[in-house]
């Protein structure tokens, strides 16, 4: 990463940034399985087995629908409840501990911390309070499914953001994961950017689409972030 100004701020992405994005996957996976059992007669084991099959072989939308259908059962039926049980859940979820760690030191030398983030408004929240980070972060930019067209990689979440904390873009740098979306708009604003590829993550094997969506600087874990953001003092 090019010498910058000052740290003054870093913003995250949420979903395999801080903490195993599959993690919530299985959480509510569990959450559903347990419904399952409750009102389809269906042992949850077997369920929520069934459900890690589909998302392990690589299916990340329809989930229900198939599962359903394969069931022979009436997805018109029963799928709006099961995404309702999977969105309304409480996660069980934790942090990597080199994101707590990473957190830890940038608040200890004055780094200002925020997020940037976009899905269903309440299922991030209720990750952000599970990951006991409801209150850990400044300003928080959360692009709801009303606004999805300023969702990542549009640079207008990095705009809103960098407005509300008051900090110049060439100070800030923003950490994510997908370079399909996570570079491009902060790129554009002025930000430094950076990629955590870590090796379980879903999109570790995705390259940037274009050079416009790289990353200035990749890292394997944020242990090898904190001595970039902070040269000597991590």
């Amino acid at each position: 990463m090019k010498r910058m100004r000052a740290l003054a701020a870093v913003a995250f992405d949420l979903d395999d940034t801080l903490y195993p994005e599959r993690d919530f996957v299985r959480s509510g996976y569990r959450a559903v399985a347990e419904w399952a059992e409750t009102h389809l007669g269906l042992a949850a084991p077997i369920v929520q087995a069934e459900l890690d099959a589909l998302f392990a072989a690589g299916l990340r939308r329809e989930v229900f629908n198939l599962w359903l259908e394969e069931r022979g059962l009436d997805p018109a039926r029963w799928v709006e409840t099961m995404v309702a049980v999977y969105r309304e859940h409480s996660p069980r979820i934790s942090m990597f501990a080199d994101a707590a760690a990473l957190l830890e030191v940038l608040e200890s030398h004055g780094v200002r911390r925020g997020v940037i983030t976009e899905g269903y408004r309440a299922v991030q929240e209720s990750k952000l309070r599970a990951l006991g980070l409801a209150e850990a972060f400044e300003v928080v930019v959360i692009g709801g499914e009303e606004v999805r067209e300023r969702w990542k990689p549009s640079r207008a979440p990095f705009e809103e953001w960098l407005s509300r904390m008051k900090v110049h873009a060439q100070e800030s740098c923003y950490i994510g994961d997908d370079p399909a979306k996570d570079f491009r708009g902060a790129r554009e604003v002025g930000m430094r950017t950076m990629r955590v590829r870590r090796a379980e993550g879903l999109h570790a094997q995705e390259e940037p689409p274009t050079p416009g969506d790289e990353p200035e600087v990749e890292v394997l874990d944020l242990d090898e972030a904190a001595h970039i953001l902070l040269p000597g003092a991590a």
